[in-house]
């Protein structure tokens, strides 16, 4: 028997150290997949209500926001729900984490700071948080807001200091990502375009990388800060090059219906996962 997903995936996580995925649907259920063999594990017991919204390995934690207003923190160990989670005061739209115990969360008008799986600090704002990210140092924070705009804040042990606010999208922020290497941050909108920032200048560096032909659901970095893949409404995937902005390479009908996730394993590894409830890997070969 296959136990994957009936409907729709839309959150996915890579446990580097046990080489093992987990996917998160809309029907809430949460699945551990084998890299290697390709085997399925569901998570036990009574977990999340309604739709996943977002999944990440933290340490031996699978840290998880649903549109049932929590943030859980699951054993990946055990793979068992426990009664533990951390209520919001409302529906979380991302979520970053840190190495060791950070969590951020924005909702519709907070943006929660989290540590050892509880409520530290909740900062109000007066736009709505899209999206989130934490830098690779965990000085700082970006969110980007439904009003185009990105707002940077730097921790101040659990409290947010306001700090630039970055102007250039058009759309709505749908994805940000800060690069392993800690230079750039990647920023995406519902109008198609990707932006990447230099983060000591907070500078734009790149632009026009708008072959997209709908929102870009998704943004993530390869792990040696070379390379960015994109995923899009519009069933696409594409892959980037900081070196060559120039470059690009794209997955058509990556997943009909749209593309909802998208990771690295490795500098050439892409999983990703859609609308059509399944997971692929994708061999990058950088020309």
């Amino acid at each position: 028997m296959v136990r994957g997903h009936q409907k729709f995936i839309t959150a996915l996580a890579h446990d580097v150290r046990n080489n093992a995925l987990f996917t998160g649907s809309y029907d809430s259920l949460i699945v551990r997949w084998d890299v290697s063999t390709g085997e399925t594990l569901p998570m036990v017991g009574k977990g999340h209500g309604n739709q996943i919204n977002r999944l990440f390995v933290q340490n031996d934690n699978l840290v998880s926001i649903a549109m049932d207003d929590s943030v859980r923190f699951t054993s990946i160990v055990t793979r068992q729900y426990t009664g533990d989670a951390a209520a919001l005061d409302s529906t979380p739209a991302d979520l970053a984490v840190g190495k060791k115990d950070l969590v951020v969360v924005v909702t519709t008008n907070q943006v929660v700071v989290l540590r050892n799986g509880k409520i530290a600090n909740k900062h109000a704002v007066k736009y709505q948080p899209t999206s989130v990210a934490i830098s690779t140092d965990e000085t700082h924070v970006a969110v980007g807001g439904k009003d185009n705009k990105i707002y940077l804040y730097s921790l101040s042990g659990d409290k947010l200091v306001d700090g630039p606010v970055l102007e250039g999208h058009r759309g709505s922020l749908t994805a940000l990502a800060y690069s392993p290497d800690g230079k750039y941050l990647g920023s995406a909108d519902v109008q198609r375009d990707i932006f990447v920032w230099d983060i000591s200048s907070n500078k734009l560096v790149i632009q026009g990388w708008v072959f997209h032909s709908a929102r870009v659901s998704t943004l993530a970095w390869s792990p040696d800060s070379l390379h960015l893949v994109s995923g899009s409404l519009d069933s696409n995937l594409f892959v980037w090059s900081v070196q060559d902005p120039s470059k690009r390479i794209q997955v058509k009908d990556a997943h009909r219906g749209g593309v909802n996730v998208a990771l690295w394993i490795d500098n050439n590894t892409v999983v990703s996962a859609g609308q059509d409830s399944t997971v692929k890997t994708w061999s990058v070969v950088h020309h």
